[in-house]
């Protein structure tokens, strides 16, 4: 069978992590299959009749040496290749969404700081204060400003790091699955060939020696 690759993030350590890197997280990892999720694949799998099992097994095909030889190889290779598609396909539309969701909660958030920000400076503005008094609330909001923009780029520089670090692990883990579906495989087709070709001899040994009809005097 098939073996699950372990598949961690390179962002990982025992800090806490941002909210950015965690959304990101959240929506990916579950497209790659860490080591605890082949424990519980496992017990899952125990309780599942054999045909159900190999129904729902997407990249995990059994191809072992008791496995029966049912299929040809062409066969199970367009049906692996239809299920690394389809992963693809759902990764890249949960990063599509994922970014274009983080683009508009970053503009939302901008939107929001300009609005807070003019409001209180029509506020200040509607009340006399001294020039010291002004220049100092000026230079405040000044300061909100720049440490507002360099929040929003540290986590803007989050959300892309960790988009980018589990793009390349699910890359990696479709690497590796690959890898071990074309080395299962080879064992597959000398298999099937090798039954095949045995057919093919029992058969054409049959036809040379047809059994002959009893005649009346055979005992």
């Amino acid at each position: 069978m098939l073996l699950v690759g372990c598949a961690t993030s390179k962002s990982d350590n025992p800090r806490k992590i941002s909210e950015q890197r965690q959304l990101v997280r959240d929506q990916l990892t579950s497209e790659i299959s860490l080591k605890e999720d082949r424990h519980q694949l496992d017990d899952l799998r125990k309780e599942i009749p054999k045909e159900k099992r190999e129904a729902n097994d997407e990249l995990a095909f059994s191809l072992n040496q008791t496995s029966e030889l049912k299929e040809e190889p062409s066969k199970i290779r367009q049906r692996f290749q239809n299920v690394m598609e389809k992963r693809r396909r759902r990764f890249n539309d949960k990063v599509t969404k994922l970014r274009k969701q983080y683009q508009t909660d970053e503009t939302a958030r901008r939107d929001k700081f300009f609005k807070d920000q003019n409001k209180a400076r029509d506020n200040y503005r509607a009340e006399n204060h001294s020039a010291s008094d002004s220049h100092e609330y000026y230079n405040q909001l000044d300061k909100d400003r720049l440490e507002f923009f360099a929040k929003e780029r540290e986590k803007r520089a989050d959300f892309d790091d960790e988009i980018h670090q589990q793009t390349h692990d699910f890359n990696e883990y479709m690497k590796l699955k690959y890898d071990e579906f074309v080395e299962q495989m080879r064992n597959y087709t000398q298999r099937y060939d090798q039954m095949k070709k045995e057919k093919g001899s029992a058969k054409s040994s049959g036809d040379a020696n047809p059994k002959l009809p009893e005649g009346p005097y055979d005992n």
